[in-house]
Parts: structure tokens; C-alpha cells; sequence
């Protein structure tokens, strides 16, 4: 790395102010994604990913918004808890009942029982049509105890993917803490805006509603999504400049040490016959005398 580099590294580190740091160990178990074959399902399944993927350069909350409407006449759709219930499969809704009550004060032998109690992962179809509900329910903001139990409901599925049965006890429980406490995380490419189309005096869902007044306003769920999901892009470049400066550190100390060590070794060669010289200068008249 050269030292331009190095200083503009520098700089780009320092500009930043005093953000949250983010540990990126355990990420797979401290945080439930949309898995990739839920996002890869048809535009007939993920209508909400097809909106944003056919709506140009209009804003990302018209198009969700405009998205939810026909949705909510689709087969789908869940109307009730008790329709998610239903739809979910008794064990694994009891098990992501229990688990939301219990995320903190569970033992490790009962979650390990109450996971395999709830029987086998969701399907991708019905992995796929929570995810659908959940964005339905973010956007509307049309009843929060469904989304909480959508929620809930992917965290337990979460749970009983990567639950860790490790021999280690200690390890196992470990894992499994940070498991049973997972946030669900909106797709970025759904909820936050693109920058080349939010444009220079707004950004984001902010500039959607700016451009096309008539429609819905941002709602709370909304517009936490977005700052939520704005602070974990911001952390991601922390943390990437991070690994910068420590890799620029890394490579300088080795620079360092290996011109110490050469110049050290030229300096030895050279001063070495004048502290020979020195050195017998001052015993040999002794060993005259003697």
C-alpha cells in the first residue's frame, strides 16, 4: 500500500464520528435474512419485489404501497393470528410463542426440546409467503400483533435451523442465546432507497413522498425500517474501514521493522570496525604496562 493510500485511508477513517460498533462474529446467528431461495421465488410469489424491480425511477414506498393493495386479495394474505397460526403449523407457532417469551430466561435442555418439538423447518412457499406478510404489514401498518407474531414466527424457524447441539455445553448455550434473541432484517434492495434515485435535495423515502404528494405518507414502521436499515449500511463501511486502517497498520509496521532491521545491519557494519579500533585503543596500553 502506498503512503498516498495509506493517508487517504487514514482520512476516511477519521472523518467518521463515534458510530456503533458492529461485531461481525455471529452475524448468520444474531440476525435472520430473507434466505436467497425466498428472494429467488416468482414474481407471481415475491409481488413486492416484481414492483420495485418493474417501477423505474418511482420511489420504493409508492411502489410497496401501490404493491400492498392487490395483495391483500391474494391466498396469501393473512388476515389473523390465528390465520398465521394456521397457516404456520401449530408446533412451530407454539414454539415461537414460547420462544418470544422466554428469549432470555430459557435453558439450554428446553429450548433444545422445545425446538425439536416444533418438527421441521418451513418450506421455502410458506418461508416465502411470512416474508410477503411481513413487508404487507410493515408498509400498511395495518396491525402490529400480526407482525409480531410473523415476526416471531421467523425467529423460531431461524431457531430451528441453526440450533447448536455442540458437546461443548458452555459453547452450545452460547450460540444458542444469541439464536434465540436473532433480529429480523428488511432487505435493503425493498426498504431503502437507491441513491441515484433519491435525489440532490432529498433522499430516500422522503423523496418519494416529495414527488408524488397525493400518495401515502411513510408510516412509523416505515420509516424505522429505513433508519434501521440506513445505521446497519453505515456500520458495514465503519467496520470496512476498520479492516482498512488495520491492514494499513499491519503493512506498516512490516515496512518498518524491515528498514529498522536493514539500517540496523548497515549501521553494525559500518560502526563495527571503529568499536574494534576503540576497544583496543583502551586495553593495550594495559597490556603494556602488564
Amino acid at each position: 500500500m502506498s503512503s498516498t493510500q495509506v493517508s487517504q485511508t487514514l482520512f476516511r477513517f477519521v472523518s467518521v464520528r463515534n458510530p456503533q460498533l458492529t461485531d461481525n462474529a455471529g452475524k448468520d446467528k444474531r440476525f435472520v435474512f430473507r434466505p436467497q431461495e425466498v428472494k429467488n421465488q416468482p414474481a407471481a410469489v415475491n409481488v413486492f419485489d416484481a414492483a420495485i424491480a418493474n417501477g423505474g425511477n418511482t420511489g420504493k414506498l409508492a411502489l410497496l404501497s401501490a404493491a400492498a393493495v392487490p395483495f391483500k386479495q391474494n391466498a396469501a394474505y393473512l388476515a389473523s393470528e390465528n390465520a398465521v397460526e394456521v397457516f404456520s403449523g401449530s408446533n412451530m407457532y407454539q414454539f415461537a410463542t414460547w420462544l418470544a417469551r422466554n428469549r432470555d430466561s430459557f435453558t439450554n435442555t428446553d429450548l433444545l426440546l422445545k425446538a425439536a418439538a416444533a418438527g421441521a423447518p418451513l418450506t421455502t412457499a410458506k418461508a416465502a409467503a411470512l416474508w410477503n406478510n411481513l413487508f404487507y404489514q410493515v408498509v400498511t401498518q395495518e396491525s402490529f400483533y400480526i407482525k409480531e407474531a410473523i415476526m416471531q414466527l421467523l425467529v423460531a424457524n431461524h431457531a430451528v435451523i441453526n440450533i447448536d447441539n455442540n458437546e461443548d455445553a458452555a459453547i452450545g448455550f452460547a450460540n444458542n442465546q444469541l439464536i434465540a434473541k436473532a433480529t429480523v432484517v428488511l432487505p435493503k434492495e425493498l426498504f431503502l432507497e437507491d441513491s441515484e434515485n433519491s435525489g440532490n435535495a432529498k433522499t430516500g423515502l422522503q423523496n418519494a413522498v416529495a414527488a408524488k404528494p397525493m400518495q401515502q405518507a411513510a408510516t412509523p414502521s416505515m420509516k424505522q425500517a429505513q433508519a434501521v436499515l440506513a445505521a446497519k449500511q453505515f456500520n458495514e463501511k465503519y467496520d470496512s474501514l476498520k479492516k482498512e486502517i488495520e491492514n494499513a497498520e499491519k503493512d506498516y509496521r512490516k515496512a518498518y521493522e524491515a528498514a529498522y532491521n536493514t539500517a540496523y545491519k548497515a549501521y553494525q557494519a559500518v560502526i563495527k570496525p571503529t568499536v574494534e579500533k576503540y576497544v583496543e585503543d583502551i586495553y593495550k596500553p594495559q597490556n603494556q604496562t602488564s
